[in-house]
């Protein structure tokens, strides 16, 4: 395999996405710097077939790398913690951060282990359609992304839809959340790849306390389990207090006892509330 130098490699790159330019931006060149450390790190493929080939971490993957330095979902080149610390966040990571405030949270979105709340959704298209926060992305049609116009998500919304990925297709059912950002209304314009910038959407929501978070989960846990025995807790409070604490790091007992009665007045399981064993029905 022959070799080539990195401004070589640049141009290259650059003629691909960008027919009429001879030069990279420079945006643009610390993505590719990005990838090309990247390969660097990761260590080249010993048993790799093609001994040329063998040299280059990513080439013997053969994983499909977009423009951005992202890998596939299955690919395994870039991986979501280093996105996590990149400038930009796509859309369903920024609604991720906004809803739970941590870093493994937008990780967990990644595997559809989180959904973003619709109360994250409206937090995020007021801070667009108000210049707070600018996007990049392009539209159905473009191939070069650009900064979004404030005046546009006046006509767009953002959806979240369940998705997951069989062969080359992605199936509405349950899955890793999809976030779509489209037009309102007929014809239904996506806007493709888009992001925002990470340092800006720390400032705007900025990092919940631990205990603030943990006591957050909490309450979100114990709303489901109540409302799949509305009737009486099928163990003792104490019980709950100790699995919880083991589950979210960072719970108090004090915020245990908020969440416990949040959760019974958002879900009407007053029953929760008595103690004692369940009772069992007369012979």
């Amino acid at each position: 395999m022959t070799s080539y130098k990195r401004n070589q490699i640049e141009e290259a790159i650059t003629r691909i996405f960008y027919p009429n330019r001879q030069k990279p931006t420079s945006e643009f060149r610390t993505h590719i710097k990005r990838l090309l450390d990247l390969d660097r790190s990761m260590g080249r493929k010993i048993r790799c077939k093609d001994a040329g080939r063998g040299q280059f971490c990513i080439a013997a993957t053969a994983t499909p790398l977009g423009w951005a330095g992202v890998g596939s979902r299955h690919g395994k080149a870039v991986t979501v913690r280093q996105r996590i610390v990149d400038a930009h966040w796509s859309l369903g990571m920024a609604l991720a951060w906004i809803t739970h405030r941590t870093e493994q949270d937008v990780v967990d979105i990644k595997y559809g282990r989180r959904a973003p709340t619709k109360a994250a959704i409206r937090e995020l298209l007021s801070a667009l359609r108000s210049s707070k926060l600018t996007a990049h992305g392009m539209f159905e049609g473009e191939r070069i992304p650009h900064p979004i116009e404030t005046a546009v998500w006046s006509a767009f919304e953002i959806v979240v839809k369940s998705m997951i990925f069989a062969g080359n297709t992605f199936l509405p059912m349950s899955g890793t959340p999809i976030v779509i950002a489209r037009r309102m209304g007929l014809p239904q314009t996506r806007l493709l790849s888009a992001t925002v910038p990470a340092a800006k959407v720390r400032k705007l929501w900025p990092a919940a306390k631990q205990t603030v978070a943990a006591e957050a989960r909490c309450r979100k846990y114990l709303v489901t389990q109540m409302k799949q025995s509305l009737d009486r807790a099928p163990k003792p409070k104490r019980d709950f207090l100790a699995d919880h604490q083991a589950r979210f790091s960072g719970l108090s007992k004090r915020g245990f006892e908020r969440a416990w009665a949040d959760a019974i007045r958002l879900t009407g399981a007053v029953d929760w509330s008595k103690a004692g064993r369940r009772r069992t029905s007369p012979c």
